[in-house]
């Protein structure tokens, strides 16, 4: 898939940076198989909360994420000499540009077709909580690397654990009544 890359509008435009986090969210929610640089990885000089006014949100550009962020400073900068497998400031020579404040609707159909063409990855969880990997099977359910049996709809929580992994795992436990309730 070629590189495109969304200009986020600038402060003028979108002082709280709306835009920016509504992209964030929307990958995170409608399309979770998408790697996000420094949502999915520790934070660097790509990552996308730092992305501010008149940046880049850069897609297919990182070697290790799908989505990641570029300043124009910094492609001015690095340009010439950069080591990069890829290099991510080559998008700026693409026609694939969209600027988010006047193509919004052409930049969120670009969004979609980028998706569906990266295809669907099972990461290996039902969902996270707080950061820890959440799987749900029918006896039991595995919070990060932690097993809680389920006997008689009353899930065991292991005595040998800290006060602040009993809380998660109680409140992990919580959501899925929750949601198993809603959905009922």
């Amino acid at each position: 898939m070629k590189s495109f890359y969304f200009k986020l509008p600038s402060k003028k435009q979108d002082n709280n940076g709306t835009l920016k986090e509504y992209i964030i969210n929307k990958i995170a929610d409608k399309y979770p198989w998408l790697s996000m640089d420094g949502i999915d990885g520790p934070k660097s000089y790509s990552s996308l909360q730092y992305a501010g006014p008149e940046d880049y949100i850069a897609f297919d550009a990182s070697p290790k994420y799908d989505v990641c962020a570029v300043r124009p400073y910094s492609w001015e900068q690095y340009k010439p000499s950069c080591p990069c497998y890829k290099c991510p400031f080559d998008i700026f020579d693409t026609t694939n540009k969209y600027d988010l404040a006047s193509e919004f609707d052409i930049a969120m159909k670009k969004l979609d077709e980028y998706a569906y063409n990266k295809g669907y990855y099972d990461k290996g969880y039902d969902y996270k909580w707080f950061g820890l990997p959440v799987k749900a099977y029918q006896n039991f359910i595995q919070v990060g690397n932690t097993f809680i049996p389920k006997k008689n709809n009353t899930y065991i929580i292991p005595s040998d654990l800290s006060i602040e992994q009993k809380t998660t795992i109680n409140n992990v436990i919580i959501n899925i009544y929750n949601i198993i309730n809603e959905a009922a």
